[in-house]
């Protein structure tokens, strides 16, 4: 009876090796979809790139549009993250 277990279990690795094999994949999608803004300004940038440049412009509404400044708190804010990002150990 082992002789007949052996000889059903290579076909049966087989036809399970070619099944896996044949299986379709779906492909990672490389489209992202822009973000949805409801803001009337808006500028993200990459300093690295420089901010005046349209390499460093990752993402602008009306940028150069005179606005009002923003809030004290919120400068600030981005003012201490970008110290502590530059000055991480």
């Amino acid at each position: 009876m082992s002789n007949r277990g052996s000889n059903i279990a290579v076909p049966f690795a087989v036809l399970l090796a070619v099944l896996i094999a044949l299986t379709p994949v779906r492909p990672a999608a490389a489209h992202v979809e822009p973000p949805t803004l409801t803001a009337l300004h808006a500028f993200v940038g990459d300093p690295l790139w420089g901010l005046d440049t349209v390499h460093g412009t990752v993402l602008a509404v009306a940028p150069d549009e005179q606005t009002a400044q923003a809030s004290t708190t919120k400068i600030m804010t981005l003012f201490r993250s970008g110290f502590r990002i530059a000055h991480k150990n």
